[in-house]
């Protein structure tokens, strides 16, 4: 006899990278264990004539408020109602701006703003700490913030003193945003754009 596992979603469509096919499909501990063959579960799903497809993610929501100034600013949705209708939209994993007060540290706001998703999110999630200021202490934060698996980062290029912070925010020669700086790089973080980025802001840079 088979081992037990948790849930079985009998005679779905299933849809995977490579393939669509009629068959059972088993869960256990929240994983994806078997797909077709014999399964016994304690709880079973009638999927027939139904397609079961691989969850979405969508890497850009805003599901927590904007607290600056003493005033908060809330967006249409919060954790709640976002990740519901992000998992009626098969949604199930979602990436929050997420940003800090005046003064708090980028790993204080991921703690604050993770305890809130982790109480109210049915669906998982990431965070992307807003950087406004690149101080010693923010950049020195995020070799630590990767360590704990947080690798990325939001900046606002169109915020009104974003030139004052330029050298902090992008890399001396002038190509924006291209490449990461040292302390992402040594801790498997990621920067955004490629060699064509990076060529044309070298061309744009000579043309000044």
């Amino acid at each position: 006899m088979p081992e037990k596992i948790d849930i079985v979603i009998r005679g779905g469509i299933i849809v995977t990278a490579g393939s669509v096919s009629t068959a059972d499909l088993g869960i256990k501990d929240g994983r994806i264990v078997q797909i077709g063959g014999t399964m016994v579960a304690d709880s079973e799903i009638d999927a027939r004539d139904k397609l079961v497809l691989p969850g979405g993610v969508d890497m850009h929501v805003h599901l927590s408020p904007v607290e600056f100034a003493g005033e908060s600013t809330s967006w249409a949705d919060d954790f709640s109602s976002g990740s519901r209708a992000a998992a009626v939209g098969g949604v199930t994993t979602v990436g929050n701006i997420t940003f800090p007060r005046r003064g708090e540290r980028l790993s204080h706001v991921i703690e604050r703003v993770a305890a809130d998703a982790t109480r109210d999110s049915i669906v998982d999630f990431v965070l992307h700490p807003v950087l406004f200021d690149p101080s010693e202490d923010a950049i020195a934060e995020i070799p630590h913030l990767a360590q704990q698996g947080h690798t990325s980062l939001k900046i606002f290029m169109s915020i009104g003193d974003f030139d004052a912070h330029a050298n902090g925010l992008v890399p001396p020669h002038g190509s924006v945003l291209m490449r990461p700086s040292p302390s992402v790089v040594a801790w498997g973080g990621q920067g955004r754009g490629g060699d064509d980025h990076d060529r044309a802001s070298d061309r744009a840079a000579g043309a000044r």
